[in-house]
């Protein structure tokens, strides 16, 4: 899921939440594979994986828990 989250520079930069089983993904690698796949703007500044009671969640998860 991405979310915006609050940057000094910016109002707001999205964030990319997600989870995976894939330990060899790293944030730097799926960044690599977006660029490939989507136009620059539209990439997510931070990436952060969630963890497992985020994801279970089945009510939108709050800023703070992220």
């Amino acid at each position: 899921m991405v979310v915006s989250v609050p940057h000094n520079e910016w109002t707001n930069a999205a964030t990319l939440v997600y989870q995976t089983d894939d330990k060899n993904l790293t944030n730097e690698s799926l960044k690599d594979y977006l660029k490939q796949e989507l136009h620059p703007h539209l990439i997510p500044k931070y990436f952060l994986i969630a963890p497992e009671s985020l994801m279970n969640s089945e009510m939108k998860p709050k800023r703070f828990e992220i």
